[in-house]
């Protein structure tokens, strides 16, 4: 994993956390461009977060980025 999307998830997978401001800088990084290592690691950290190995993080105003779920 070596590019900044890659490292930010395997951050989230071993904290267990994405915070709003993680998520806003995936979002960031995806528009600019991505390979299919970063679609991979997407993959698996929305994996994560569907079964709750992860959990999304409030921001400080109580939402999260894409929407409550």
């Amino acid at each position: 994993m070596s590019s900044l999307i890659k490292y930010i998830v395997r951050e989230a997978l071993q904290s267990g956390q994405l915070t709003a401001r993680d998520e806003t800088q995936i979002q960031r990084l995806f528009q600019r461009g991505c390979d299919m290592e970063d679609i991979e690691a997407l993959t698996e950290l929305q994996l994560a977060v569907e079964v709750g190995v992860v959990k999304r993080v409030l921001d400080n105003r109580g939402n999260f980025l894409f929407g409550d779920r």
